[in-house]
């Protein structure tokens, strides 16, 4: 044999080796040890920018379409993929998040679980990352062998010297828009290569100045625009998830104009009215057993009375039909939805309820009603929807823990651990919305 064919024998059985030693080993990606890549983390200075992937001209925010924006003119959707429906709920922080809380929701049918950067009081945000990206990968993998999505949000405060973020001192903080644009490029930059199970990145939950009601807060429309931009110099494929406030409500669409990018899911919180689906929320132990058993039992629908919610739908410029002024129920809920509905038909944009819930001790099977009331809404509308929240941690809306107002719970006094030995009727309700993703063949795969 010549030196040649030599050779070639010994390069064809050392390939085969190989080989043979790769599949003996079974490994794959997810069970590799997890490593985070820390260059990609930024903890005081601009984040070095991204060369964007090749993506469809109706994807980028082009120079056109924020010309047309500020022209005021629609957006256009028609060539753009809406996302599928999802139905889902909200669980645990990122790094809390149990691999079997996961695989039971996913069993009742859910395909979205709703967490956040949970960041603690103390030290600025960006600093905490570092510690915070190592496990919100370790999550994404379980979502991954689940084939569950996700939304990513923020929660807690953004600055350690931070005293409130309801607040003009807030809104108005120098610090802010960098600090936000600065997070999202890390998150977006450390989460990149787990994008096929990030279904969106909510922006920031419930923006809200108190004092500037029935208005969103001063900026935060602009801010948004300008953080939208800076994920994508990352990420052209993740989704936007907007809410422009105040808070939870629908108010802040009115005359609202769509962002100047094409995947953006717009979202809104429904707990109307905050006196049902919050009733007993608030009592601490100083309030006393005798005070705050005053603040429950309201009933679901709840006899009309004018709440800060129909207050503040007036306040922006509607009006409430006589006709529907008799009680709180799925008519009138619709109604106080108008302006999230004029906005989703004018744009035809995609719309989500990241949250809506109603507290385990309201009266029952009041509690459960308001459930399939709002389900039957959000269905008729065509809007995602995730139920709050999911996972034995929460105590106030957990659908394993007794619910009626015997069931009531008061801060100061023992944390209920038990799930009670039967479904309960707010956990039947859930859970047969969520089977609507089973009957329908739902797949997480929207290409």
């Amino acid at each position: 044999m010549d030196l040649k064919a030599q050779k070639f024998l010994f390069y064809l059985i050392t390939s085969v080796l190989l080989i043979g030693m790769a599949i003996i080993s079974g490994c794959t990606p997810d069970q590799k040890k997890t490593k985070v890549n820390l260059d990609v983390l930024d903890t005081g200075h601009e984040v070095p920018s991204y060369e964007p992937r090749n993506i469809n001209d109706n994807q980028a925010m082009s120079a056109d379409t924020t010309e047309n924006f500020k022209k005021g003119e629609k957006l256009l959707h028609d060539e753009l993929k809406e996302p599928a429906l999802f139905r889902g709920v909200n669980g645990d922080n990122l790094g809390n998040i149990r691999e079997f809380e996961v695989a039971e929701i996913k069993g009742w049918g859910a395909n979205i679980y709703g967490t956040r950067f949970a960041f603690t009081a103390g030290t600025d945000a960006i600093h905490q990352l570092p510690g915070l990206l190592p496990m919100a990968i370790n999550d994404m993998l379980i979502m991954r062998r689940n084939g569950m999505k996700c939304t990513i949000g923020l929660r807690g405060n953004l600055f350690a010297d931070q005293t409130s973020k309801e607040s003009l001192e807030f809104w108005t903080d120098p610090r802010l828009k960098p600090t936000l644009i600065n997070i999202w490029k890390t998150i977006a930059k450390g989460l990149l290569e787990y994008r096929d199970v990030i279904h969106g990145f909510y922006l920031f939950g419930e923006p809200l100045y108190r004092k500037g009601l029935p208005d969103p807060p001063p900026g935060w429309y602009d801010m948004a625009v300008s953080i939208t931009r800076a994920i994508r110099e990352i990420d052209n494929e993740t989704w936007i998830i907007f809410q422009p406030g105040p808070g939870g409500v629908p108010w802040g669409y009115k005359d609202m104009k769509p962002l100047p990018d094409n995947k953006v899911i717009y979202d809104v919180h429904f707990y109307t009215p905050h006196k049902f689906t919050h009733q007993g929320v608030s009592v601490s132990e100083e309030t006393g057993i005798t005070e705050a058993m005053k603040l429950l039992n309201v009933p679901y629908p709840m006899p009309w009375e004018t709440t800060w919610e129909s207050q503040g739908f007036e306040k922006i410029g509607y009006t409430i039909p006589r006709k529907l002024k008799d009680k709180y129920d799925k008519e009138l809920q619709m109604e106080l939805l108008r302006p999230a509905i004029e906005f989703q038909q004018k744009y035809k944009v995609p719309m989500i309820v990241l949250e809506f819930s109603a507290v385990r001790w309201s009266p029952s099977p009041d509690g459960a009603t308001y459930l399939q009331e709002a389900i039957d809404i959000f269905e008729a509308l065509g809007w995602s929807w995730m139920y709050h929240g999911w996972g034995m941690r929460d105590n106030h809306w957990n659908l394993m823990l007794a619910e009626g107002t015997d069931a009531f719970w008061m801060r100061g006094t023992p944390w209920p651990t038990q799930p009670v030995p039967y479904e309960t009727e707010r956990a039947k309700v859930i859970k047969a919305g969520l089977a609507k993703n089973l009957n329908h063949g739902f797949t997480i795969d929207e290409d």
